[in-house]
């Protein structure tokens, strides 16, 4: 039969990946291979493959979600660098404008802010970047030949 330790894994497990009694029961169920529905009556071997299964799917669902939020953070990102750059050129705009910006620097065909890959956004945020840097140099190029 399990163990002490592995029954509190289990259920440290269950509540962590937010199970209800439904889906631990099918869990149960495919594990045994049909034979029991309990987990009081799995084996220790059963009990080992069940624990190292929801592990898999606690990690896969944590790096699904730091994919997410990194995702999201290269957006905001980008938003913030286009609206920096219409900031520098004294232009107002808005979060559309700026995410129709986006998408048409994009150059996919890309009508969704949000539907633009990873790999454009990290080159738009580096070109938006650049773009700024470019237009600082012109500046101080600028009032250093007039003001001398």
């Amino acid at each position: 039969m399990r163990t002490i330790q592995q029954n509190r894994k289990l259920y440290w497990l269950f509540n962590r990946l937010k199970l209800n009694e439904d889906v631990i029961r099918e869990l149960v169920n495919e594990t045994t291979h049909y034979r029991t529905v309990h987990t009081s009556e799995l084996s220790f071997l059963e009990a080992m493959e069940l624990i190292k299964y929801l592990q898999n799917l606690s990690r896969s669902g944590e790096q699904k979600k730091t994919e997410t939020l990194t995702l999201d953070r290269k957006r905001k990102g980008l938003i913030k660098a286009i609206f920096s750059w219409y900031d520098r050129q004294g232009k107002v705009v808005d979060i559309n404008y700026v995410k129709a910006t986006a998408c048409r620097a994009a150059g996919l065909g890309v009508k969704d802010f949000n539907k633009i890959p990873e790999s454009a956004i990290t080159r738009l945020y580096a070109e938006f970047c650049r773009k700024q840097v470019a237009q600082n140099e012109i500046r101080m190029e600028y009032h250093q030949f007039f003001n001398n």
